[in-house]
């Protein structure tokens, strides 16, 4: 990913290309009404593909039975009216380029609502392309981002009491599923985890990090630490001190008590080793770890209502394989529309799906 001087500089440059071919709302609808045309999806409900189009007009009429047909109404562009803005917004995401909405927004001419309108409806597209048995972490594990309040944050509390509640419910349903295991077989039967695919990286990035997991669980014991203490003692950035936590308690090796702070698992307490994946459990802390550097950097902080869209976003920008060029155009053209009713309702679930790319 580049750098947020380069990445900001390369957003200009989209947004100077997309004035060149599109410096209006109805040239912009042209070029998504050409990308219909192109794949083949510009057709009458009667089957005919020989239709007529007016520029900038969202409709088309079918010279065989003259049906007039809107052929936004059944996309991801249904009811949308700032073309150009989306499009900017396209071809931004395809480029894989970080930009908030407020800075969408301002370079576009739209109004704030409009750019989170747009990103939310984008990223909840591409959320939907995630596969169902993709890996799934905590939100506690992006405590440092969980920042924002939103419209089911208890009164009165934090931004993060959303995930401690979380927490607390996934405690007590595993504590039910184990007692009825018990009630059932007499003992707990511990099943290896489904195998999942892990991360590729490059070795000397793998190196750094369990170097720096060394150095985290040596600074660990019986008794409890916190982040800030242990950054204290080792000046290992704290957000690396967080991915290096994560792994630990993925293994069975740590475990978090109430505010934050980290103890060793005693040995006779400790999953067994079958059940623990090393592999998976590193991939998962650097994948979470460069959600959160990317969201501190572009957007400080998120709540935890809306955080799995702002995880599918993620995607998009650090996947350059699956979301190359012409893939969000793709999904525009095809995805079947997301209301506003649908963005305001969402919330993100428990366990949180994250890719690893």
């Amino acid at each position: 990913m580049l750098q947020r001087e380069e990445n900001d500089r390369a957003v200009l440059d989209i947004l100077s290309y997309v004035e060149t071919v599109a410096p209006t709302d109805k040239d912009a609808l042209d070029i998504f009404y050409q990308g219909l045309v192109a794949e083949g999806l510009a057709a009458c409900a009667c089957g005919s593909t020989q239709i007529s189009r007016d520029d900038g007009e969202r409709t088309f009429v079918c010279q065989r039975c003259r049906l007039k047909t809107w052929f936004t109404s059944s996309i991801l562009l249904c009811k949308a009216r700032r073309f150009k803005a989306y499009f900017a917004a396209l071809l931004i995401c395809e480029a894989g380029l970080e930009v908030t909405a407020t800075r969408l927004a301002t370079l576009t001419g739209i109004v704030s609502a409009t750019g989170l309108s747009i990103q939310k409806k984008f990223n909840t597209a591409i959320g939907n392309q995630m596969p169902s048995d993709a890996p799934k972490i905590s939100g506690k594990n992006l405590k440092a981002i969980i920042a924002k309040r939103t419209a089911i944050t208890p009164v009165g509390k934090r931004p993060f009491a959303e995930q401690e509640e979380i927490d607390e419910q996934l405690l007590l349903e595993q504590e039910l599923e184990e007692d009825a295991v018990l009630k059932q077989n007499g003992a707990i039967v511990v099943q290896d985890l489904d195998p999942k695919p892990v991360l590729a990286l490059d070795n000397s990035l793998l190196d750094e990090f369990d170097t720096a997991k060394n150095v985290v669980w040596s600074k660990l014991s019986s008794i409890p630490v916190t982040i800030d203490k242990i950054f204290e003692e080792t000046n290992i950035p704290v957000g690396r001190i967080a991915a290096c936590l994560t792994t630990l308690e993925m293994e069975g090796r740590v475990e978090e008590l109430p505010g934050s702070r980290f103890v060793k698992v005693a040995k006779s307490s400790a999953p067994e080793a079958a059940t623990a994946n090393p592999d998976l459990a590193r991939s998962l802390a650097l994948a979470a770890e460069g959600f959160v550097r990317n969201t501190i950097e572009y957007s400080h902080g998120v709540g935890r209502k809306s955080i799995q869209l702002k995880l599918a976003g993620w995607w998009c920008t650090s996947d350059r394989e699956r979301w190359s060029a012409g893939s969000v155009m793709h999904l525009c053209l095809t995805h079947s529309p997301v209301s506003c009713r649908t963005i305001m309702n969402y919330v993100s679930p428990p366990m949180l799906s994250i890719m690893l790319c």
